[in-house]
């Protein structure tokens, strides 16, 4: 698991390792949203799939979200955590492991 927790972090962790298999991000990181982070991604040709977690609501995220292809699918916060397994599934094609990790950005306060 690569952890990035800026949007521009994003940006530098997709840019320097090896393809990955799924990101999981939030549209609103600091420095710039994730929404811009994998927009950049998908203009380098970058096509793993995505899933995009948000608490906003403003109306133009899903189609944003949309406009990244099928292999992309966004999550309104809260989420219960089989609502993200069953994404990942979606995406991947293949069953989610108990053991997944979580881990977590600092808030900008915490920065």
């Amino acid at each position: 698991m690569v952890r990035a927790c800026t949007g521009a972090e994003l940006i530098d962790r997709l840019a320097e390792t090896d393809p990955f298999d799924l990101v999981v991000t939030d549209v609103a990181m600091p420095w710039m949203t994730g929404l811009s982070a994998i927009r950049a991604a998908r203009s380098a040709g970058l096509r793993m799939p995505v899933i995009v977690i948000t608490a906003l609501h403003d109306q133009a995220i899903p189609a944003e979200v949309k406009a990244f292809g099928q292999n992309t699918i966004l999550l309104r916060k809260p989420f219960e955590r089989r609502e993200l397994e069953s994404a990942v599934e979606q995406l991947l094609g293949h069953h989610v492991s108990d053991a997944t990790r979580t881990t977590r950005c600092p808030t900008t306060h915490e920065m």
